[in-house]
């Protein structure tokens, strides 16, 4: 099987609640080790396999245990890594998922670089969602300022609320 496979089986069972014969900690513990033991190329198959997911239907509790999982990879340190991954795969558009994910890496010193990947004039209204919600997490005077010109180019009433709420967030903190 493999690492992708592997890791779209291990979002299948961790996008279930924790069993009778399974603790929340065992299972957070079980995510952990899993985290840790991934080789550089493993995490990539494993965000590669993610980016597959974005935008299907068919594969929303998948996206949710991947997102879930990019908070495990950050905690047990690794989201330096995940980060520049990420931005190694991404397109002009994305894809949405990727960004969200880039965000719980919560990299600032990336910043940049993510934007010089995305095509921000041009973006979905999902990707404005996702990059809202990752520029919130990153925090920062650049992505304040990325926040502010998206405000007059928001592609739907969904990304115009998330670029308000994370600029309402910013705006106080970066002066």
């Amino acid at each position: 099987m493999s690492i992708g496979s592997d890791f779209k089986a291990r979002c299948l069972r961790w996008s279930q609640p924790v069993g009778p014969f399974t603790t929340e900690q065992e299972d957070l513990e079980a995510k952990e080790l899993y985290a840790r033991r991934l080789s550089a190329d493993g995490l990539r198959d494993c965000m590669a396999e993610a980016a597959k997911w974005a935008g299907d239907k068919d594969f929303e509790d998948l996206a949710v245990s991947a997102f879930d999982f990019a908070w495990i990879l950050k905690l047990v340190g690794r989201g330096r890594e995940m980060g520049q991954t990420i931005i190694d795969m991404l397109t002009p558009s994305g894809p949405p998922l990727l960004v969200s994910m880039w965000g719980e890496a919560r990299q600032q010193n990336q910043t940049a670089a993510l934007l010089g990947k995305l095509d921000v004039n041009n973006a979905s209204a999902d990707l404005q969602v996702a990059l809202a919600g990752a520029l919130l997490s990153v925090e920062g005077t650049l992505a304040r300022d990325t926040l502010r010109v998206m405000k007059g180019q928001a592609r739907s009433p969904e990304a115009q609320q998330e670029i308000d709420l994370a600029l309402s967030f910013l705006d106080p903190l970066v002066s």
